[in-house]
């Protein structure tokens, strides 16, 4: 097994190749979240912050490498034990670079057990002009548990007017609930976004898209919370699919909508009963 100071890789054309992962594990001891196991293989990094009063535990991967192009593969698994309560979430965005041709893979599988809550919560993903990603997040939860989850993706660096005309997505979500397929998305961008992006049965020329799940036992409560929270807000919607909340959100500007997921993000976690009135620090970085 590589350690994280070793750089797997293959090469291509010359190019170094990264092929990282990340697994981590959290259980419950005493009332007390705590790290049971971890593993992390260049370019993932994981970094565990001293829990502040009033916050649940963190854990926040880093990409040593600074973005993805085209060829990595990044994996990660997160599990939370029986009783453990802990809150996922990246360094920075994830920049996805133009790609040579080749596609990258992200995936992230979370393992949720009965009695327990996870967030996964990671910053945005930025999609370069050109670049070309594969992406799955896989989710298995059990009975009684909790998870809030969710992405936003960006086409294009909005500051140099950059759009994702050209270039390739495509990202797949699943969840299982009790070992059960309860909800599944696909979402797939050929040649980068053309003109039916900019129709409203599409993007409706968005520079930004945001998901966001919510798991609970009491699904109607987040749903109405979500709702509230818009205040009739044109960038989105909630709804309940098989007993979870899923919302769906767009935006012609990226830090507005990352700010407006924050927002909803915290008054879902309140609504759900978790504990911690803040979103992670880094991402206030």
């Amino acid at each position: 097994m590589q350690t994280f100071n070793e750089a797997a890789k293959s090469e291509k054309h010359g190019v170094r190749r990264a092929t990282g992962s990340a697994k981590i594990v959290f259980c419950a001891d005493g009332g007390r979240t705590r790290l049971a196991y971890l593993n992390q293989i260049w370019p993932c990094r994981v970094l565990l912050p001293h829990r502040s009063p009033n916050r649940p535990t963190e854990a926040i991967i880093a990409n040593t490498a600074g973005g993805v192009v085209g060829g990595d593969k990044i994996t990660n698994k997160l599990v939370v034990r029986r009783g453990a309560r802990v809150t996922f979430t990246t360094q920075a965005a994830e920049k996805v670079y133009r790609s040579d041709g080749s596609d990258s893979y992200v995936s992230t599988e979370v393992s949720v057990d009965a009695s327990s809550s996870a967030e996964w919560i990671p910053q945005e993903t930025i999609l370069y002009e050109g670049a070309r990603l594969r992406r799955l997040n896989q989710f298995d939860v059990q009975k009684g548990s909790i998870l809030l989850t969710g992405d936003i993706t960006v086409f294009g660096r909005q500051a140099r007017s950059e759009t994702f005309k050209n270039g390739f997505l495509h990202d797949i979500w699943n969840v299982y609930n009790e070992g059960k397929l309860t909800w599944s998305d696909r979402l797939r961008i050929d040649s980068g976004l053309g003109a039916q992006h900019r129709q409203p049965f599409a993007f409706a020329d968005a520079a930004a898209v945001a998901l966001l799940i919510c798991l609970t036992p009491n699904p109607r409560v987040l749903r109405d919370c979500g709702r509230g929270l818009l205040q009739g807000s044109q960038f989105g919607g909630f709804t309940i699919v098989r007993g979870i909340t899923i919302g769906r959100f767009i935006c012609n500007d990226a830090a507005k909508l990352r700010q407006l997921i924050a927002d909803i993000w915290i008054g879902l976690r309140r609504a759900a009963g978790l504990s911690g009135t803040q979103m992670p620090r880094v991402w206030n970085l």
